[in-house]
């Protein structure tokens, strides 16, 4: 009996531990799908493309880690470890007229192996009215890659003509491949939206005209936490990011463009309108080798006649031949003016130069032939205080006008002892609110005399200069102004600078002496 016993706590264990380490084995993906036909999802499912459209293969391929729900015309397809290759122009094909959410789990792959004549590549949604999301909430991966075009066309490793929206904590990876005739691109859309936490990194391949890590016809909309960075490759014109109409990156999203090896031009990103950084967002931008016969430029940010709107976060810009080029004409036009507040690091190398940024007044120009390496921070102007008109209306009243780039407070002291800088902000001394432009001071009690007043100002939680204005001493019959900080009008002993006041003063003593001795004898008369 304790023999039975034994055997059978025996079989209890060993039994539990086989579970536990099945239990402990990785989950296997699911076995590589290769094709010859293109993967269609229609109204119906997925099917095999071909001349006539075969067999339904959604329960298949559900197998295989890709299953279909939702409906036709708005289909989930979700992905799971699955692995699928086909040698047609295009792997997964779309019509249009649809909207597709892709969501992966674990690690994906659709991938053109086309060598051919025609256009390649791994997603294609093939008309202009069909978007598409690609998201993650596990950090799901997708590696999406298109075939070679051998006589003709382009080749993307995603073509998506109207809104790509790419979000949660997906990772995504998209490479063109050759492209004999068109551009090779990793990513080619209408619009692009990258936000959450979502990685993407966009790759152009070969081009003999063009190699653009990612094409937006519209807008490019960046955000939340997401890391993008768009590489060209080897063609005439190599650009990370090429032809979006404006950029926008906020919250802590950082952004890479990266121009590849050219014979033409590379640059980072080339822009046809406006490029917009928010709150703690970062943009680095660098042109790759460019040139040779043909006499290209190597640029960071070829952005047009509009402009660079900073609210926040930071640019990097660097190029062999130029860090910032506006593509406008005449020469004259492609500079770019720093705003003021803004903190730069320029070099007329292709290197950092560290150190501390410098604060723009709003006057600094970055030339296009001169800095090869421009970082910009975003920064707001520090308040700039200038005099304006003083106007002494009587022995005890003035007015004391001063101007400022900015509004804030502003505080003064009348005469005492020459405050410290900082001090009359420190003590909240007369403080007053202060607005961008002409701002004036009333004083009122003033004894007769020449004064001093010292005004200092907060605003962006930046101090000010320290200004220092001389209110005139009042004459009788005519109020005394003053527009200098320094000066005054009245006389002083000593002082050489008025000769004509001092020549009437001496000539009105000099008759008043002589008219005395004629009113004495008429008086004695």
């Amino acid at each position: 009996m304790q023999r039975s016993k034994k055997r059978a706590v025996s079989a209890l264990l060993a039994t539990l531990l086989l579970a536990t380490l099945i239990a402990a084995l990785p989950m296997t993906a699911s076995a590589a799908v290769t094709a010859t036909y293109r993967l269609y999802l229609g109204d119906d499912g997925l099917f095999y493309e071909n001349d006539v459209y075969g067999t339904d293969i959604t329960a298949e391929m559900a197998s295989e880690g890709a299953v279909v729900t939702g409906s036709a015309g708005d289909w989930i397809l979700t992905l799971t470890n699955f692995d699928f290759s086909s040698s047609a122009s295009t792997a997964l094909s779309l019509p249009g007229g649809m909207t597709l959410t892709i969501v992966l789990i674990g690690t994906n792959a659709v991938t053109s192996t086309f060598n051919g004549h025609d256009n390649t590549a791994g997603i294609w949604v093939r008309d202009f009215d069909g978007d598409v999301t690609i998201t993650s909430s596990t950090g799901g991966s997708l590696s999406l890659a298109a075939g070679d075009a051998t006589i003709d066309g382009g080749s993307a490793g995603i073509i998506a003509y109207e809104t790509l929206t790419i979000n949660g904590n997906a990772n995504v990876t998209a490479t063109g491949g050759y492209a004999p005739n068109m551009g090779s691109e990793g990513i080619n859309t209408g619009n692009l939206i990258i936000n959450e936490s979502a990685n993407v990194t966009a790759t152009g391949g070969i081009g003999v005209k063009a190699s653009l890590g990612i094409v937006a016809h519209d807008y490019i909309i960046i955000g939340g936490s997401a890391n993008v960075t768009a590489a060209g490759g080897e063609a005439p014109y190599s650009n990370g990011i090429f032809g979006a109409r404006s950029i926008t990156v906020g919250d802590s999203a950082t952004v890479s463009g990266i121009g590849g090896t050219a014979t033409d031009s590379s640059t980072g990103i080339y822009l046809n309108d406006s490029l917009s950084i928010s709150e703690n967002a970062s943009v680095t931008v660098s042109g790759g080798t460019a040139g040779g016969a043909s006499g290209g430029e190597s640029i960071g940010l070829n952005f047009s006649v509009t402009k660079i709107n900073m609210t926040g976060g930071s640019l990097t810009a660097s190029g062999n031949d130029s860090a910032i080029s506006k593509i406008t004409a005449p020469t004259t036009g492609k500079d770019y003016t720093v705003p003021d507040g803004h903190l730069y690091w320029v070099n007329t190398s292709n290197a950092d130069p560290g150190g501390s940024g410098t604060e723009s007044d709003g006057s600094f120009v970055v030339e296009r032939l001169t800095y090869k390496f421009v970082r910009l921070e975003y920064g707001t102007p520090t308040p700039k205080l200038t005099a304006g008109a003083v106007n002494r209306t009587s022995n005890s009243n003035a007015t004391v006008k001063f101007t400022s780039n900015i509004a804030g407070n502003f505080y003064y002291r009348v005469d005492g002892i020459v405050p410290d800088e900082g001090e009359l902000i420190d003590i909240e001394e007369n403080e007053t609110a202060m607005v961008a432009g002409v701002n004036t001071i009333t004083l009122s009690g003033l004894s007769a005399g020449v004064h001093t007043i010292y005004i200092e100002a907060f605003g962006n939680d930046k101090e000010s200069n320290l200004l220092t204005i001389i209110i005139p001493a009042f004459t009788p019959g005519s109020s005394s102004s003053s527009s200098s900080s320094s000066t005054s009008t009245v006389p002083k002993t000593g002082d050489d600078t008025n000769m004509t006041s001092w020549g009437v003063a001496l000539a009105l003593s000099v008759m008043c002496v002589c008219a005395l001795p004629v009113a004495k004898k008429r008086f004695t008369k």
